[in-house]
């Protein structure tokens, strides 16, 4: 005698290829941990105009000589390295508190060319990057942004 009966937690075949079909490129599905999950909840649970506090920039200053190209190919390689940074969370109404990886390489990077001082282009980089929300289901979650900041000192 077979049990069909689905155990709590457990992903039925309609909604495995509803999330294939979302997700052509998928990788692996995964529980989150209850730290994802509550970060993921206060995160979906913000206001569209409320800044998310879980939305960290981290600024690296570079001087001397830099490649942008070289730094995009480590970038990518990085994030092909490390499915973690390819996740994405499946959507709650399919598979709540599931993270999603994928194969395909979510490289969002960017050089940009901004004009003012040193401080005003450090203050832009970073205004620019908070007014940029993350979309939790599309990804990516993780970006890269290069600006000069002079002759030979960058900001990423």
């Amino acid at each position: 005698m077979t049990n069909n009966k689905k155990r709590p937690g457990q992903l039925d075949q309609a909604t495995l290829d509803e999330l294939l079909r979302l997700y052509p490129d998928l990788q692996d599905i995964l529980p989150l941990t209850p730290l994802q999950q509550g970060l993921a909840f206060e995160s979906v649970a913000l206001s569209p105009n409320t800044h998310d506090p879980y939305h960290v920039a981290a600024l690296f200053i570079f001087e001397g000589a830099l490649d942008p190209k070289a730094m995009e190919r480590a970038w990518t390689q990085l994030i092909a390295r490390h499915a973690v940074l390819r996740l994405v969370l499946a959507p709650t109404h399919l598979a709540p508190n599931r993270a999603i990886i994928c194969n395909q390489q979510f490289v969002d990077w960017k050089v940009l060319d901004l004009s003012g001082t040193k401080a005003q282009r450090l203050a832009q980089l970073k205004a620019d990057d908070l007014a940029q929300p993350f979309n939790l289901e599309q990804g990516p979650l993780i970006r890269a942004r290069l600006a000069a900041l002079g002759e030979q000192e960058y900001a990423l």
